[in-house]
């Protein structure tokens, strides 16, 4: 569940989870200070000492609870580095293009890759075409303009931050 949520919503839920736990820490703390003061606290009523040991229990849950959510970002973030040396499997003309691509956060013009030097309009094409094959990416034509596109499911993955 927590995986799928974006960064920005995963702190706002770490900061709502700390704000209620200090909330009813702060309460609970306050109803046993003011019966106390009042003398109202009877043997019924559990003892102030196995209150705070309660509430520092309940703080160290609350803790476990709060850092897995936040390191399960992380967890995927090492996945994504793991996915990376599938560009080993390419052939070296073929790592140059989605290297472009990548660094153009996957959206590139075949005109552009014309320009890499080393490559002509023919080598682009056929390197282009062999990755379409693959799968690894999609071409779009727009007018006289191709748009190459790298596959969604890659570029999530290599994705850089």
């Amino acid at each position: 569940m927590f995986q799928k949520m974006k960064p920005k919503n995963k702190s706002i839920l770490v900061l709502l989870f700390i704000v209620i736990f200090i909330f009813l820490v702060s309460t609970i703390s306050a109803y046993y200070d003011i019966k106390a003061k009042e003398g109202q606290l009877c043997g019924c009523k559990p003892s102030l000492s196995i209150i705070i040991t309660l509430l520092s229990s309940s703080g160290i849950a609350v803790g476990i609870i709060l850092s897995n959510i936040i390191t399960q970002g992380e967890e995927i973030k090492k996945q994504e580095i793991d996915v990376l040396p599938f560009l080993d499997f390419l052939e070296n003309d073929e790592r140059i293009i989605i290297s472009k691509l990548i660094k153009n956060n996957g959206r590139i013009s075949q005109a552009k890759l014309n320009k890499i030097e080393g490559f002509n309009r023919v080598k682009v094409h056929r390197i282009i075409e062999k990755l379409k094959a693959k799968g690894i990416i999609f071409k779009e034509k727009k007018g006289k303009v191709n748009k190459i596109l790298l596959n969604s499911k890659y570029n999530l993955l290599l994705k850089k931050d």
